[in-house]
Protein backbone atom coordinates (compact mmCIF):
# COMPACT_ATOMS: atom_id res chain seq x y z
CA UNK A 1 0.00 0.00 0.00
CA UNK A 2 1.62 3.20 -0.83
CA UNK A 3 1.88 6.23 1.39
CA UNK A 4 -1.10 8.10 0.07
CA UNK A 5 -3.48 5.22 -0.05
CA UNK A 6 -2.86 4.58 3.61
CA UNK A 7 -3.51 8.19 4.82
CA UNK A 8 -6.43 7.63 2.64
CA UNK A 9 -7.91 4.80 4.57
CA UNK A 10 -6.76 6.11 8.11
CA UNK A 11 -9.27 9.50 7.05
CA UNK A 12 -11.67 7.44 6.47
CA UNK A 13 -11.48 5.58 9.55
CA UNK A 14 -11.24 8.68 11.04
CA UNK A 15 -8.10 9.20 11.95
CA UNK A 16 -7.58 12.78 11.04
CA UNK A 17 -10.88 13.46 12.91
CA UNK A 18 -9.55 13.11 16.03
CA UNK A 19 -9.78 15.92 18.54
CA UNK A 20 -6.97 17.72 19.71
CA UNK A 21 -4.91 16.81 23.02
CA UNK A 22 -4.44 18.95 26.02
CA UNK A 23 -0.97 18.61 25.32
CA UNK A 24 -0.73 19.35 21.68
CA UNK A 25 0.13 22.84 21.21
CA UNK A 26 0.97 22.46 17.56
CA UNK A 27 0.31 20.75 14.13
CA UNK A 28 2.60 21.62 11.18
CA UNK A 29 2.12 20.06 8.10
CA UNK A 30 5.46 19.76 7.33
CA UNK A 31 8.21 16.97 8.60
CA UNK A 32 11.53 17.35 10.09
CA UNK A 33 13.32 16.58 6.16
CA UNK A 34 11.13 19.31 4.67
CA UNK A 35 8.14 17.19 2.92
CA UNK A 36 4.77 17.15 3.16
CA UNK A 37 3.43 15.55 6.10
CA UNK A 38 -0.07 14.41 4.58
CA UNK A 39 -1.69 13.51 7.30
CA UNK A 40 -1.12 16.25 9.72
CA UNK A 41 -2.09 18.64 6.52
CA UNK A 42 -5.64 16.18 6.55
CA UNK A 43 -5.86 16.54 10.34
CA UNK A 44 -5.59 20.20 10.58
CA UNK A 45 -8.12 20.71 7.02
CA UNK A 46 -10.48 18.44 9.36
CA UNK A 47 -10.30 19.75 12.65
CA UNK A 48 -10.66 23.64 11.27
CA UNK A 49 -13.77 22.50 8.57
CA UNK A 50 -15.40 20.32 11.27
CA UNK A 51 -14.16 20.95 14.83
CA UNK A 52 -12.67 24.34 15.29
CA UNK A 53 -15.08 27.73 15.79
CA UNK A 54 -13.75 30.28 13.36
CA UNK A 55 -13.45 33.80 15.04
CA UNK A 56 -11.50 36.01 12.81
CA UNK A 57 -8.88 36.34 10.35
CA UNK A 58 -6.43 38.42 8.83
CA UNK A 59 -4.50 39.08 5.86
CA UNK A 60 -6.88 37.57 3.15
CA UNK A 61 -7.47 34.09 5.47
CA UNK A 62 -3.73 33.93 5.04
CA UNK A 63 -3.65 33.72 9.30
CA UNK A 64 -7.07 32.76 10.73
CA UNK A 65 -7.71 32.03 14.35
CA UNK A 66 -10.31 29.54 15.77
CA UNK A 67 -11.32 28.72 19.13
CA UNK A 68 -11.55 24.80 20.61
CA UNK A 69 -14.83 24.20 22.07
CA UNK A 70 -13.62 21.13 24.17
CA UNK A 71 -11.51 23.52 26.60
CA UNK A 72 -11.64 26.97 25.11
CA UNK A 73 -7.23 26.99 23.91
CA UNK A 74 -7.20 29.81 21.23
CA UNK A 75 -5.57 28.47 17.28
CA UNK A 76 -4.03 30.09 14.75
CA UNK A 77 -4.00 28.64 11.44
CA UNK A 78 -0.84 29.97 8.94
CA UNK A 79 1.34 29.52 6.48
CA UNK A 80 5.02 29.74 7.50
CA UNK A 81 6.05 28.22 4.23
CA UNK A 82 4.11 31.42 2.46
CA UNK A 83 7.32 31.20 -0.52
CA UNK A 84 6.18 27.22 -1.74
CA UNK A 85 3.60 27.39 -4.43
CA UNK A 86 -0.13 27.65 -2.46
CA UNK A 87 1.81 29.18 0.31
CA UNK A 88 2.56 25.62 1.69
CA UNK A 89 2.08 23.10 4.39
CA UNK A 90 -0.58 24.24 7.09
CA UNK A 91 0.52 25.37 10.75
CA UNK A 92 -2.15 25.46 13.32
CA UNK A 93 -1.02 26.81 16.91
CA UNK A 94 -2.23 27.49 20.17
CA UNK A 95 -2.06 30.91 20.64
CA UNK A 96 -2.27 33.35 23.68
CA UNK A 97 -5.40 36.44 24.38
CA UNK A 98 -2.81 39.05 24.47
CA UNK A 99 -1.38 38.02 20.96
CA UNK A 100 -5.03 37.57 19.56
CA UNK A 101 -5.60 40.90 20.77
CA UNK A 102 -2.54 42.37 19.16
CA UNK A 103 -3.27 40.78 15.28
CA UNK A 104 -6.52 40.67 15.36
CA UNK A 105 -8.01 43.78 16.69
CA UNK A 106 -10.16 41.74 19.10
CA UNK A 107 -10.17 42.75 23.03
CA UNK A 108 -8.41 40.49 25.20
CA UNK A 109 -12.12 39.94 27.05
CA UNK A 110 -13.80 38.77 24.20
CA UNK A 111 -11.24 36.28 22.64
Amino acid sequence: MTTLALIVFLAALGFARSSLRPDESELFGLTADGEWDIATQTRIESLTRDQLVQLADTHGGWSVLYRDPQDERLWELTYPQSEMHGGGPARLAVVSRDEVASRYKIPRHHA
